[in-house]
């Protein structure tokens, strides 16, 4: 059960305030524009998103906000077309255009809140170990991830404990003893013990895990190529 993996993060403004609309088939959501602005030199560029939130409870945050409020957001970045009309009104031609558009999965006020996400690329150590409490409880998937680096000559390796819940705790006990795959980790923190192995304190990393996408998998495109336009 493999998945893609996208995720932009943004830091910029509201350019306008944001709007509700209504699909055809009746589902709320809300829109804004949102600008990030990169300076070079004596110039700076503007770049222009569509931000869409489908979530209730984002809609109502994002809401809550008007034009010119600074803020981090995530999300699936996407280019959308557009015609857009010649400038001269001689000219009847219509030029394509297009737009970035954001479909926003995480909203953060820099201003009163803190952010912070951890990106987990690693071999997973061992089959990891699910759990189904029982009475209500929710079910939970424990691993060691091993991430190895290299500066140079040297090479170290990292373990980091992960945890995944409900749908993905399923979504982890595909993975073998390992597998390589991208964790995304929202919430991360360290704890303490006394390795018997070494004889001295030692810490390990610990994320819970938000979102899981398998890396070892090698699929045949479902396209045909001669449709990629470079």
């Amino acid at each position: 059960m493999a998945s893609n993996f996208d995720l932009a993060v943004l830091v910029g403004s509201l350019a306008r305030d944001p709007e509700t609309s209504v699909t055809p088939n009746g589902m709320e959501f809300t829109t804004a524009a949102f600008e990030t602005v990169r300076a070079g030199g004596d110039s700076s560029a503007v770049t222009y998103y569509r931000l869409v939130v489908f979530n209730e409870r984002l809609a109502e945050k994002l809401k809550s906000y008007s034009k010119g409020q600074r803020l981090l957001v995530t999300g699936v970045l996407k280019a959308v077309p557009y015609k857009s009309k010649a400038p001269s009104d001689d000219d009847d031609s219509t030029a394509y255009k297009g737009y970035l558009e954001i479909t926003v999965s995480e909203i953060i006020d820099p201003a009163s809140e803190d952010f912070s996400k951890l990106l987990i690329i690693g071999n997973l150590g061992a089959a990891p170990e699910l759990k189904r409490p029982g009475n209500g409880e929710r079910a939970v998937a424990n691993g060691t991830v091993y991430v190895n680096h290299r500066r140079g000559e040297e090479k170290s390796v990292t373990q980091v404990r992960v945890a995944a819940w409900e749908k993905l705790a399923d979504i982890l006990m595909y993975l073998k003893c390992g597998s390589l795959a991208l964790y995304v980790s929202n919430r991360f923190w360290a704890t303490g013990y006394f390795s018997e192995k070494n004889k001295q304190p030692a810490a390990s990393i610990n994320a819970m895990v938000s979102q899981l996408t398998f890396l070892d998998a090698i699929q045949e495109t479902a396209h045909d190529t001669e449709d990629i336009p470079f």
